[in-house]
């Protein structure tokens, strides 16, 4: 992931950043006591023409201070936002095509999983507007989706790396420079990955050998699905009083309707 993060370009304020990221083993140097809170002098005259061509494009200083600020966590929230909107679009169209098949419990449970990635999405795509960044729009997966049993599969191997490999990776990158709205964004959003594995995970364990019993079983027990609209917390019941994720009002998980 890391290097696929280094190779990305953005257009920040009219100019094209490249996203660079210290190479595996590289050391950085470490900050004397006081100077953690201080800038060189080459430093202080980049952040300095940054602000001045911020001001001539029509951006504010405050904006185009925390664009030199906060450029790995701009790179790393980009490469996040991209890879949930992927999702996104992804499970949506696993969700046709189980409907189509006539599973519709199966279908129900790709547009809950659907929604929640919408959410994290637009959670990174907030932070990233509030630094000066624009969003490009992300392109619908192209060709045809898979059967329903083979997307089921691919869908609970997504749900699996998220977990173990690209959240702690992610959070790994953003601790760097602490920005604390982005960590967070991308806690909510682990630990809804975590319920969505949990979920994905007992039908995987089936699917290959039993895949049409499963599909049929869980037709028959259609559930309802509840996301919580701030951090994508995806669950069968609201729970009494608050969000286990991000721990606001449970007002505000949102009923996911079943699509006949």
């Amino acid at each position: 992931m890391r290097q696929a993060i280094r190779n990305r370009q953005s257009l920040v304020n009219g100019r094209t950043m490249v996203r660079a990221f210290p190479q595996a083993g590289s050391e950085l140097r470490k900050p004397q006591s006081r100077g953690s809170t201080q800038m060189t002098r080459r430093q202080f005259m980049i952040v300095g023409a940054m602000v001045a061509a911020s001001i001539v494009a029509g951006a504010s200083p405050r904006s185009a201070w925390a664009t030199a600020k906060y450029q790995k966590t701009i790179a790393v929230l980009q490469y996040a936002y991209d890879r949930e909107m992927a999702l996104y679009y992804e499970y949506l169209a696993f969700g046709k095509v189980a409907r189509a098949e006539g599973y519709i419990g199966i279908a129900y449970l790709f547009i809950a999983l659907g929604t929640a990635e919408l959410i994290h999405a637009q959670n990174f795509g907030k932070i990233l507007s509030r630094l000066g960044v624009e969003l490009p729009s992300v392109s619908k997966p192209a060709g045809s989706p898979a059967k329903t049993r083979e997307n089921l599969i691919k869908a609970a191997d997504a749900e699996i790396d998220a977990v173990d490999v690209f959240y702690p990776e992610v959070l790994q990158e953003l601790e760097a420079e602490g920005m604390k709205d982005a960590i967070l964004a991308t806690h909510y959003a682990w630990e809804s990955e975590k319920q969505h594995q949990g979920i994905i995970k007992k039908i995987q364990r089936w699917s290959p050998s039993f895949f049409e019993r499963v599909a049929r079983t869980i037709d028959e027990h259609i559930g309802p699905y509840f996301v919580c609209q701030v951090c994508g917390s995806t669950m069968t019941e609201i729970p009494p009083d608050t969000c286990p994720i991000c721990k606001l009002s449970s007002r505000h998980y949102r009923k996911i309707e079943i699509v006949e």
